[in-house]
């Protein structure tokens, strides 16, 4: 019999398996282009680091440009492997992990990872240095030209400071960490929730009577299939 789980939304344990799915956020049909069949008992995470790497491998040819997530793959390992396949993480802090980060002496950070002066001001993301692979930050009164600058800065641009995804990449993202570039790119994520949902409602899959794993993973996979025939006939009609 499979591993149990908890499941936490139905309050109980459950036994099986778990579809893990990588959907094109950029598609306009949401399409699934890899799909894990993992135990229940296998946490998202680590569902992830398998579903990349093996996707990676069996499509050299694409570009993973930006990774969605949830809270649920909020932790270092896959932060650092996103870094090793230059992949731009757009994923959700855990608030249990939540905390400041000390950056030098006048700077530290919110809980979401933004520059924060000794004033208690949050900084003003400028824009991403691709050759320095660094994010500039200004004072938020220079950058708004606010009428009292900042009397820690002699200059009329007011006090810059920079951030580099190598010094914490799960907190200096690029884009910048709710900025308004993350949070339009993160509403993409919902990409998934519509991948799945003609699984659940159109196919059934929820109401199949099958328990072996290659049935489990006959059924999803022809079920992705007709995705991509359906968005197929879509095109050309």
């Amino acid at each position: 019999m499979p591993p149990r789980a908890p499941d936490c939304y139905h309050d109980c344990f459950v036994y099986g398996h778990a579809c893990y799915e990588l959907t094109a956020a950029s598609s306009p049909f949401d399409l699934p282009i890899f799909l894990l069949l993992a135990q229940a008992k296998d946490h998202d995470s680590a569902s992830r680091v398998k579903a990349l790497d093996r996707a990676c491998k069996l499509y050299p040819e694409l570009f993973f440009a930006s990774f969605i997530g949830d809270f649920a793959h909020d932790n270092y390992p896959t932060y650092n492997l996103l870094a090793a396949h230059s992949t731009n993480p757009i994923i959700a802090l855990n608030k249990r992990r939540s905390g400041h980060y000390q950056l030098d002496v006048d700077f530290t950070t919110d809980s979401s990872g933004v520059p924060v002066c000794l004033k208690r001001e949050r900084m003003v993301a400028v824009g991403f240095w691709p050759d320095r692979c660094r994010q500039k930050w200004r004072c938020p009164r220079s950058a708004h030209h606010l009428s009292k600058p900042c009397q820690r800065s002699p200059s009329a641009y007011g006090r810059a400071f920079y951030t580099k995804p190598a010094d914490d990449p799960r907190l200096f993202t690029r884009p910048p960490r709710n900025s308004k570039a993350w949070k339009k790119a993160f509403k993409d994520r919902t990409s998934a929730e519509r991948s799945h949902k003609p699984k659940k409602i159109n196919f059934h899959l929820e109401q199949a009577r099958v328990r072996s794993r290659r049935q489990w993973a006959a059924r999803i996979f022809l079920m992705a299939i007709f995705q991509h025939a359906l968005a197929w006939v879509d095109l050309f009609e």
